[in-house]
């Protein structure tokens, strides 16, 4: 039986075994995969990966999860290793050029098939430094940016992340651009403005060739929000600190 164990750092609650059991159950689910299937289909043993469901023995590891996002790319579903292991970047979703044809795939574990679970030293570095301001700023939120509303500022794949801002003032954020998230729980990059109704806020792309399909969301609910305190340029490994607008 394989043994599994480059263990995960932990910095904070995101990164614990328990949350990342949490996002490994969620992962499964959105895959649509029994645990018999997923064991079937990876060759993890079926004790294993109860394991790591209950976050028993320090949880699931980084060998562990790279097996796990191999298998459910057979799926279609994309999936990061920053976000399987703390949370970082945005959430699995469904590759929509996927078409399943079994004969397409190599078997879980093979080397030519992992182009886009390895990290280069670049975002390693990246991935540190974000769970390092984690570390230092209990109610930090950050975001892998997934489309290109705010660019040319912000480019699709950049990091940026911040520290939340108490909803009762907001509203010295407008104008602002913004780590926003709705009380939907999904998680934007957008320029701030005053709704129409009282606490609710419209959330703008500043790209005027964007390619986002409602630019302006008109009438929001926040759950969280933070001015961007650290950006994350990829390729360039440069670090821009922020400051918010006196």
């Amino acid at each position: 039986m394989k043994e599994y164990t480059k263990k995960v750092p932990v910095f904070d609650e995101r990164s614990s075994a328990t949350a990342r059991a949490d996002r490994l159950r969620r992962l499964r689910n959105i895959a649509n995969l029994s645990r018999e299937q997923l064991c079937k289909n990876s060759g993890i043993a079926m004790a294993t990966l109860k394991r790591w469901e209950l976050a028993y023995y320090g949880g699931l590891p980084v060998d562990g999860a790279k097996k796990i996002i191999e298998c459910v790319a057979q799926e279609g579903i994309i999936c990061s290793l920053e976000w399987l292991l703390h949370e970082i970047g945005v959430p699995p979703s469904i590759d929509p050029q996927f078409i399943k044809k079994s004969a397409l795939f190599k078997p879980c574990g093979d080397a030519s098939n992992k182009t886009w679970i390895n990290f280069d030293e670049e975002e390693k570095f990246i991935i540190n430094e974000l769970l390092l301001f984690r570390k230092n700023h209990h109610d930090a939120i950050d975001l892998r940016i997934s489309d290109d509303g705010l660019f040319p500022k912000y480019n699709i794949n950049d990091y940026v992340a911040g520290v939340q801002v108490s909803l009762d003032s907001i509203d010295s954020l407008l104008c602002q651009d913004c780590i926003v998230q709705l009380q939907q729980g999904q998680i934007l990059l957008r320029n701030l403005r005053k709704g129409f109704q009282a606490n609710q806020y419209n959330l703008i792309c500043t790209n005027e060739q964007t390619t986002v399909k409602e630019p302006i969301l008109y009438n929001v609910n926040i759950a969280m929000i933070s001015v961007i305190l650290r950006h994350y340029k990829k390729p360039s490994s440069r670090l821009e600190e922020v400051r918010p607008c006196l």
